[in-house]
């Protein structure tokens, strides 16, 4: 759905109605919330010049929206791709990648030029085209973010046990869509997630 068909089911639901842009703040605040849970994973490339094997770039110079780097390989000129190993901060000799605040260096690679291949969670985020706002998050989790909607604009509310109705829906509703998005994309991760769900981990 988008933002409008997601604020008018809201409005419907508490039976309340506030500004657009009231919305749109309680909107950006669960998409926020959300972000780490949702692992929306996406891929770009970035031309870098190498010199004695080492290249660096800004992440927010070259790649919009990105909440947590996955992964880098390295594309040289005329060749195929190769994955890089992510070295320790402290590490200035090996042959890998690594983040130091808001840069991605590279270092002694064996090639002077060509694309880094970045995989990254993106930071969800609203986005709007002729005047229609859409959700960077996938059409099957839409309903996760109407329910902690639903719980931001009750918070106000003097109705103790429909706020916390709303509350106690959503934070269900983020942790199995965790629960799903970490077993698509970090499945080495499934049998940690899966026991956390079912009360056999660790867990908080």
């Amino acid at each position: 759905m988008n933002v409008n068909q997601l604020i008018e089911r809201a409005e419907a639901i508490i039976e309340e109605k506030y500004p657009s842009d009231k919305w749109r703040g309680f909107i950006n605040s669960i998409l926020d919330d959300l972000t780490p849970a949702a692992k929306v994973l996406k891929t770009a490339d970035v031309t870098v010049t190498l010199a004695s094997g080492a290249g660096e770039f800004t992440i927010s110079d070259e790649i919009s929206n990105v909440f947590e780097i996955v992964s880098v390989s390295f594309t040289p000129t005329g060749k195929r791709s190769i994955p890089l190993r992510k070295l320790f901060p402290h590490d200035n000799v090996s042959t890998g990648w690594k983040q130091q605040e808001d840069k991605i260096v590279l270092q002694s690679l064996p090639w002077s030029a060509g694309t880094a291949n970045v995989s990254y969670y993106e930071r969800l985020t609203l986005t709007s085209s002729n005047g229609v706002y859409t959700m960077s998050l996938p059409e099957k989790y839409h309903e996760v973010v109407l329910k902690g909607v639903l719980a931001v604009a009750m918070q106000k509310e003097e109705e103790i046990d429909r706020k916390q109705d709303f509350f106690g829906e959503y934070l269900l509703a983020k942790r199995n869509m965790a629960v799903e998005r970490i077993t698509e994309v970090e499945p080495w991760n499934k049998q940690f997630v899966l026991g956390e769900k079912l009360g056999l981990g660790g867990g908080k």
